[in-house]
């Protein structure tokens, strides 16, 4: 999505099509940074521990800092399949985009 926001004049907005809603990841991850919490958790003044000095987290996460940055266009995450498949058929329909849709 990175590459979206330098050409943020064409874009109107970014849709998420998540397909399998009740799947979960293989793994943990978050959208929040590689040491969560830094200048307030518990470990903000410790020498030995602040800054994820012993444990980062997050890591291979390509979602990793998504909340940090300005999007200067709205995001919107679709799970309803019967609603993924409208969006599908009209974009079919208009585009022609069937080939790189499904």
């Amino acid at each position: 999505m990175d590459r979206f926001r330098s050409s943020s004049d064409r874009v109107a907005g970014v849709l998420l099509i998540n397909d399998s809603p009740n799947s979960l990841p293989n793994r943990s991850v978050s959208p929040d940074s590689s040491c969560p919490n830094e200048e307030y958790g518990l470990y903000a003044n410790s020498h030995e521990y602040s800054h994820c000095s012993k444990q980062v987290w997050n890591q291979e996460n390509p979602s990793l800092n998504i909340m940090f940055k300005d999007w200067p266009f709205p995001i919107f995450l679709i799970d309803n399949i019967t609603e993924i498949n409208k969006i599908i058929d009209v974009l079919i329909l208009f585009s022609k985009l069937e080939s790189f849709i499904r």
